[in-house]
């Protein structure tokens, strides 16, 4: 199959590119668009045979559900069934923008998508094209980042191509993702609201909104109902591990010695600010990236980046825990393969998420189970 990659730079809605690709979503075949977020990969979500190819194209686990699409506020009811006014609310606070919400779902959305569940996650994008791609098929989208299972998501439409070159018949290009980070995952469906996954959209805001606490997942169970939180996510090629923001410039230069020293070919990877690590002629580091909201805009480019400069360990400032930071966090800490921490004067290793593991000094991290990483984050504050 040979893969198209379309550029819309005018109206949207009137853009060929776009009539094209809503073809072929109608047909039942898949197209790459952007949102605010990330690249997703779209499929008919009212259609079991297109919801299906999204799974086998991605290489996707079938237990990870996925998102819905829609184009209008108005279409909420059309695809779900809201308990109470709070979805309404929610949806006029925050759509089109980066907040998805969980709630029963009617058919034949259930039977496309929920894949046995009677609930689905359903969200209405900002971006223009992702708009304009929705009223012309004419249907609701379902649709997961656009790139392999576990790899990087995709923030560029060049990036979607790295991934899935050959695997589906259309990209459209509308430029790189203006939040860069996928949306908050707020569950409505099962009592009081849960924030299941950190995004651009704070808990803070959403308890402002609603008038009422927001709770934040702590159970295995809310990991079925949630995209993007069950199995390994957002990971470059190379082993990731974060450092702690008390380590000491002292102890993380003579720990930066030793692993340069350590007899692997290659230099470190870097994403942060700390000025004694960016000097190093044996960093490369990314561009310094100005508060949280940049970041994020820029982190899984910043990843591929390291990743294509062939950096054999990359190295990244850990985020605060409040704010934008802490979905930050989220999305770093599932990528890694260890959290650097300071003891003694000697800088070790705790357990990381992912299973690449890069030997460092006097350490090997071990990865890290849901149940440790929700142990670990419920010592952080609270606040978003």
């Amino acid at each position: 199959m040979k893969t198209l990659l379309l550029q819309v730079e005018d109206d949207p809605q009137q853009h060929a590119a776009v009539g094209q690709a809503a073809q072929i979503l109608r047909r039942g075949g898949l197209v790459a668009f952007p949102t605010e977020t990330v690249y997703g990969l779209g499929a008919d979500a009212t259609s079991v045979p297109a919801v299906e190819a999204v799974y086998a194209v991605k290489q996707r686990p079938l237990d990870n559900p996925l998102i819905v699409h829609i184009a209008a506020v108005e279409e909420l009811e059309e695809v779900a069934i809201p308990p109470d006014s709070r979805a309404g609310l929610l949806a006029r606070s925050f759509w089109p923008g980066p907040l998805t919400v969980v709630l029963a779902a009617r058919q034949p959305i259930r039977k496309a998508v929920c894949r046995g569940r009677e609930t689905a996650a359903i969200r209405m994008p900002s971006h223009p094209v992702a708009l304009a791609l929705i009223r012309r098929t004419g249907r609701p989208l379902a649709a997961p980042s656009a790139n392999l299972s576990g790899r990087l998501s995709p923030t560029t439409a060049a990036h979607v191509l790295e991934d899935l070159d050959g695997r589906i018949p259309l990209i459209l290009d509308g430029g790189p993702c203006r939040v860069g980070i996928e949306s908050t995952v707020l569950d409505l469906a099962h009592g009081p609201p849960k924030v299941l996954r950190p995004g651009g959209v704070t808990r803070k805001m959403l308890a402002e909104v609603l008038g009422e606490p927001v709770a934040v997942s702590d159970s295995e169970e809310d990991a079925l109902i949630s995209p993007g939180m069950r199995h390994r996510h957002y990971q470059p090629r190379a082993p990731v591990y974060l450092i702690e923001a008390s380590v000491s410039e002292g102890a993380l230069s003579d720990f930066l010695d030793e692993l340069s020293q350590s007899g692997r070919s290659g230099k470190l990877g870097y994403l942060g600010n700390r000025p004694s690590i960016r000097c190093r002629p044996d960093v490369i580091a990314t561009a310094q990236r100005r508060g949280e909201a940049e970041m994020a805009r820029h982190l899984y480019a910043d990843l591929r980046e390291l990743d294509r400069l062939s950096a054999r360990v990359i190295l990244a400032d850990m985020p605060s825990s409040s704010g934008l930071g802490r979905s930050l966090r989220d999305r770093l800490s599932r990528a890694s393969s260890g959290i650097l921490e300071e003891r003694e004067g000697k800088i070790r290793s705790a357990g990381g998420s992912s299973e690449k593991n890069e030997r460092i000094p006097e350490f090997r991290a071990k990865p890290q189970s849901r149940k440790e990483r929700k142990e670990r984050e419920r010592s952080f504050s609270q606040d978003l």
